[in-house]
């Protein structure tokens, strides 16, 4: 008696909890460490530095599935709000500029009249999906997060901040990338992108992403989209300084991806006394709460 039971308990299969709902194909294609993507920026809604919603929504399905939480503490127009409704999971969004953030809510609206009309086509050809339609725009310094969001409740954070005061720029002359005009995010005091000094600036990073380690599941993922700053003759290598940063709270380092831009445009900087790298790439940084043993 004593052996069937032991028979059964071993040819029990034990359940896997998956991480996303990606086949094992796209799975390998996308687990490449450098990302291209042929497909242009339609639209950035006046925001000086918007990502785009495709890499957004990659990012989403590879580290949710339907009916998560996903986060972000700088949300700009919105970008990874949208990639989360279109994809099915909750959102949470927060940025401090009340201009950003009536784009973002703008854009989740126009996306529910897609939604309903899909819903609508759906209905008339029999079919029944459950909608996820909780997601938040909060106008709020993201210092704040604590107030708006529960500890331990959020399954994703991703999130671009501003790349240091790297906008702050004409032609490269203080970035290593070739911009047509000054550009910034806004001309709050709060702002990230405004902070002069950089031990600052990666020190605010730090105790904002102390508060989200606070807000994310164990065992769940923040990811990071950043690069590296130049400003006259010195580069600043802030993807590394992030890491020691985010290591240093606590988050494992799971590894990078180099993602590539095909239509950032360069030209000779530095010709012909200095070599100056023309950046055509951000680092798409993953970070990891540990899952603590109960």
């Amino acid at each position: 008696m004593k052996a069937m039971n032991y028979l059964k308990k071993s040819n029990k299969k034990k359940e896997i909890e998956r991480l996303n709902d990606l086949d094992g194909a796209t799975w390998l294609q996308w687990s490449k460490s450098i990302w291209r993507f042929k497909k242009p920026v339609i639209n950035n809604y006046g925001h000086p530095a918007i990502f785009p919603t495709f890499v957004a929504e990659r990012l989403v399905r590879i580290f949710t599935k339907e009916g998560d939480l996903v986060l972000d503490p700088m949300v700009g127009v919105g970008t990874t709000s949208v990639a989360s409704k279109s994809l099915n999971r909750k959102s949470i969004g927060i940025d401090l500029s009340p201009k950003y953030c009536k784009i973002a809510k703008s854009r989740l609206a126009q996306q529910r009249l897609t939604e309903m009309s899909n819903a609508v086509k759906a209905e008339e050809l029999g079919q029944q999906k459950k909608v996820v339609s909780n997601h938040e725009i909060i106008c709020d310094d993201a210092r704040n997060i604590l107030l708006h969001v529960a500890p331990d409740s959020v399954d994703f954070c991703l999130t671009s901040p501003p790349y240091w005061i790297g906008l702050h720029g004409i032609n490269g002359r203080y970035t290593g990338q070739t911009q047509k005009e000054v550009k910034v995010y806004s001309h709050d005091k709060r702002d990230y992108g405004n902070i002069e000094d950089y031990e600052k600036f990666v020190e605010g990073l730090k105790n904002l992403f102390i508060d989200i380690y606070s807000v994310l599941k164990n065992g769940k993922y923040c990811v990071v989209i950043i690069q590296d700053s130049r400003r006259k003759s010195k580069v600043y290598p802030l993807h590394i300084d992030f890491h020691l940063a985010m290591t240093s709270i606590g988050y494992d380092y799971q590894d990078l991806i180099v993602w590539e831009h095909p239509t950032y445009t360069t030209r000779p900087l530095g010709y012909p006394t200095t070599f100056v790298v023309s950046r055509v790439h951000d680092f798409i940084m993953i970070f990891r709460k540990p899952k603590f043993q109960e």
